[in-house]
């Protein structure tokens, strides 16, 4: 039946009460209409009300062909995502309430509608969205030259989806409700007192990247230097066991790389450690040199020497400046080292002497490791004494 609103305004009758034309006629604003005495929806309707195109526009709402019902335009007060145009949400405002607003990926287009953010190199005009820039400006993009691009100091950062400024460049962070202005620092760099600078813990490199050096924290190898990979969330070598993280000054470098420890892959881009030659794709000891156990290559028999540059751990030292094997009861064997003869002590053996007791010889305390000569077998007799059995 017929009623007064809130404001003493005639009010026809709603949804379902008996109607009669003219003087009775149902409530126009809700969508009513008037058919065999009762008072229907002219159109789709929800709930108790009626919506169509009309009535949702007499209500300064929009209508939905999709729900079939009245929405809040955005910028609305409102009090539930449902309540919003497609693609927004109810969220927080610089007002005291909650208003509709595209979502992160959307931007608000001229009719008050959500449409998807514009991304990098894609085509734009800049005169379709409300601010004037239909690309995304909370990926830093700004319509250049009809296209989406990153203006400035900055560049695209494909796995970020974002520009990023370089280090030492002006940043600004601003986040209004309507415009988002965002310019993003690189990665692992952050906006201190309006300049990009490097996140604690990185370094700047020569081309302005903020990276994290070996065994520095990582989520992602684009976290760490150049030539590095993220594994276990630490900065390392790509070869992990077979490369060592080192300073390269024989290759004309003063930053520290990985280098290829013995028996690892090499090639021109991937060096192997000082020492090492790349010989058909693997890290070797030069020629006149050996590996030792710990991987590190020493001289062999005959070559020339200095105190402690001959491979211990195959029985040889500096005697008269060439290595040859450090004891007399010691034979060298082509490809085995230098041999202890049954009999003879063997495994690590110490020699003390001096510069001036021994002229050309041994320069101090030494010591070398050596095997025996085939069958014997090096035996320990005590914890102090091995012998050749």
């Amino acid at each position: 039946m017929a009623s007064h609103n809130r404001t003493g305004c005639y009010r026809g009758p709603m949804r379902g009460d008996v109607c009669n034309l003219p003087m009775n006629a149902c409530d126009k604003f809700t969508g009513l209409t008037c058919s065999n005495g009762r008072c229907i929806c002219n159109g789709n309707w929800f709930d108790s009300l009626c919506h169509s195109e009309k009535s949702c526009r007499d209500r300064g709402q929009k209508y939905n062909p999709t729900t079939g019902r009245c929405q809040l335009k955005l910028r609305s007060r409102c009090n539930a995502t449902s309540e919003c145009p497609n693609q927004a949400t109810c969220a927080n405002s610089e007002f005291p309430w909650n208003q509709c607003q595209c979502g992160p990926d959307f931007k608000e287009t001229a009719d008050q509608e959500c449409a998807p953010n514009k991304m990098f190199d894609q085509m734009c005009s800049g005169t379709n969205a409300v601010d004037g820039d239909e690309c995304s400006q909370e990926a830093g993009l700004q319509c250049v030259n009809n296209r989406c691009a990153c203006a400035g100091r900055s560049q695209w950062d494909s796995q970020e989806k974002s520009c990023r400024r370089e280090h030492g460049a002006v940043c600004k962070v601003q986040v209004h409700m309507y415009e988002k202005d965002s310019q993003f620092c690189r990665r692992n760099s952050e906006c201190k007192n309006g300049i990009c600078g490097c996140m604690t813990g990185f370094t700047v490199d020569s081309v302005g990247n903020c990276y994290g050096n070996y065994l520095s924290d990582c989520s992602s190898s684009g976290d760490c230097k150049l030539g590095l990979i993220c594994y276990d969330g630490l900065c390392k070598c790509p070869k992990l066991a077979s490369q060592t993280y080192a300073y390269a000054s024989e290759y004309g470098s003063n930053e520290q790389i990985c280098l290829g420890n013995i028996g690892g892959a090499c090639s021109s881009t991937e060096r192997c450690f000082p020492g090492y030659a790349c010989v058909n794709g693997t890290c070797r000891c030069e020629p006149g040199s050996s590996p030792t156990v710990a991987g590190k290559c020493l001289k062999s028999f005959g070559s020339p020497c200095a105190h402690k540059e001959c491979n211990h751990e195959e029985g040889f030292g500096c005697v008269d400046g060439r290595c040859s094997c450090a004891g007399s009861d010691l034979k060298y064997i082509p490809g085995k080292g230098c041999r202890a003869k049954p009999g003879s002590t063997c495994g690590k053996i110490d020699t003390v002497g001096s510069c001036g007791s021994f002229p050309g010889r041994y320069c101090g305390r030494d010591s070398y490791k050596v095997e025996c000569q085939e069958p014997a077998l090096c035996t320990e007799l005590s914890t102090t004494v091995s012998k050749c059995i």
